[in-house]
């Protein structure tokens, strides 16, 4: 598929906002995707062709944070995340392009009032419910298949999972997020470059823009205000879900 110089602009500034906000609450699949198929990419090959945006920008985001991220902590997560990101994507080959969507919206309305419901979800570090050991298999298992399998809003379900079970703050959670996020992210994008098709030249474009956004993202993670974090993943949330609704059903 071929796109005009506008198109791939919008794509090039869409992916450094998308890239931004994923290095600070995760969910910039949220932003990127959506884009992605309004210039008329189905959903298989949107999907494929966002790993390797999301890939660059997640990178991105692990390198500006290598010395807050603990990696030795999260080896088991990294290892389980890699296997099941390549299981979804290998899964997401087999199902119909129509099923793709309404499943994205269902999960993101659940998530959004979640939050909305979870006040001060992130604001202070909390008792863990589960092991770290534990929490990485299932999650690992979980949101590893998620990622490879349809992947907006990884980042946003593992900072969620991070603050719920393991008792993180937003800022903690966000850290840790990134490394997993980004196995999942480079997993799948091989996988599709091996078996299946993917947009390179968009996929590029759109990842450069996600490296310079999610450097940036990561710088300000480290200064920004729990608070703020959390708006901002709210307000991200629900304009992608008014996005869907629309594009989908109107």
């Amino acid at each position: 598929m071929e796109f005009s110089l506008l198109e791939y602009f919008i794509g090039f500034l869409t992916s450094f906002i998308g890239g931004f906000i994923d290095a600070i609450v995760g969910g910039g699949g949220l932003v990127t995707l959506p884009v992605i198929l309004g210039l008329g990419v189905p959903p298989s090959l949107a999907i494929a062709t966002s790993k390797l945006q999301a890939s660059m920008a997640a990178v991105s985001a692990v390198f500006s944070l290598r010395k807050e991220i603990k990696f030795k902590e999260l080896r088991l997560g990294i290892l389980i995340t890699a296997i099941f990101s390549i299981l979804g994507s290998y899964v997401l080959l087999l199902i119909s392009n129509e099923a793709i969507m309404p499943l994205i919206l269902v999960i993101l309305i659940l998530v959004f009032i979640y939050t909305i419901f979870k006040p001060n979800l992130g604001n202070i570090n909390k008792k863990a419910i589960l092991s770290t050991t534990l929490f990485l298999i299932i999650f690992g298992v979980i949101l590893g298949f998620y990622d490879g399998f349809i992947g907006p809003g990884t980042g946003s379900f593992w900072i969620l999972a991070f603050t719920s079970l393991l008792g993180f703050n937003l800022k903690q959670a966000s850290i840790n997020t990134k490394l997993l996020n980004t196995t999942s992210n480079v997993c799948s994008l091989c996988f599709f470059l091996c078996f299946y098709d993917v947009l390179i030249k968009l996929g590029l474009i759109m990842g450069v823009g996600g490296i310079i956004g999610a450097y940036l993202g990561g710088k300000c993670l480290l200064k920004i205000n729990i608070n703020i974090i959390r708006w901002v993943f709210i307000i991200i949330v629900f304009c992608t879900i008014c996005k869907l609704i629309y594009s989908n059903f109107f």
